[in-house]
């Protein structure tokens, strides 16, 4: 019987993460939230003016069900604001390259921020019209890069105080994007 050698494995930081990240574009929007305002932050990113749909009322009906019915009413109140009111269309944050996982993201900005700045950051998850959602950060790592004359910065942000259900959402769109890719990979091969 042939002895077997002991292989050296060695884990880099990107191993020890809690949960996966992809690459991707979506659009995000931040503004820095001040330490003695952060009890006053409304993670509201558009108005909840929904037509008299209440998860509270609804009990004792499936939570898939729910989730659909949601989806169904946001995409119907956009159609009736945008016909209605003259063009209003809830305005979608700009789309820039984003890594993502369920418990951080990464993104490029002009702004320099310091480790331990809060800030807001509102994502549209697709498909469009956008579902928006508002999230406390918290930033953990910012680093310059040369970028033509202007500022640019790299900044790495963890979400602080994510609900489980959100949590879970951003993790259906992690998978989404994986599975994206892969059909990708296995047309172009």
């Amino acid at each position: 019987m042939k002895k077997t050698e002991a292989k050296n494995i060695s884990y880099s930081k990107q191993d020890e993460r809690r949960y996966f990240r992809v690459d991707d574009r979506m659009p995000l929007d931040y503004e820095l939230v001040p330490k003695e305002k952060l009890s006053q932050v409304d993670l509201t990113p558009i108005p909840k003016d929904k037509l008299s749909f209440s998860i509270e009322d609804c009990e004792g009906i499936d939570p898939n069900l729910l989730k659909i019915l949601e989806t169904i009413n946001d995409k119907l109140n956009f159609i009736i604001k945008y016909i209605f009111k003259d063009g209003y269309a809830p305005e979608a944050p700009p789309i820039k390259d984003v890594n993502i996982s369920a418990g951080g993201i990464r993104f490029k900005c002009e702004e320099e921020f310091c480790v331990g700045d809060i800030l807001k950051v509102t994502l549209g998850f697709p498909p469009f019209p956008y579902r928006l959602v508002a999230i406390l950060t918290e930033v953990v790592w910012i680093e310059r890069v040369a970028e033509s004359e202007k500022k640019c910065f790299i900044v790495g942000v963890k979400f602080l105080d994510v609900e489980e259900n959100l949590r879970n959402a951003i993790i259906r769109y992690l998978f989404e994007v994986q599975r994206r890719e892969i059909k990708e990979v296995k047309i172009n091969i």
